[in-house]
């Protein structure tokens, strides 16, 4: 069974833009935000290891996805 993949059409436009921003890929993107709001996440280090990026890269994403959920 194939599963639908997203587009980034289908993606906030705030969501597109703070990808660009961090310089990381829309689906690493939608990753850190499902880890860090569906999973509980504590902490930059699971997404260092999930998503293969550097310890600075991991904290930006983490606490630029956390201040995204705060303004919502």
């Amino acid at each position: 069974h194939s599963f639908p993949t997203r587009r980034s059409s289908d993606l906030p436009s705030e969501h597109i833009e703070l990808a660009k921003n961090l310089g990381i890929s829309i689906e690493k993107l939608a990753k850190a935000i499902e880890l860090i709001h569906k999973a509980g996440v504590k902490g930059s280090g699971i997404l260092e290891r999930e998503l293969n990026l550097s310890n600075d890269e991991a904290e930006r994403v983490y606490i630029k996805v956390k201040k995204m959920r705060e303004y919502k």
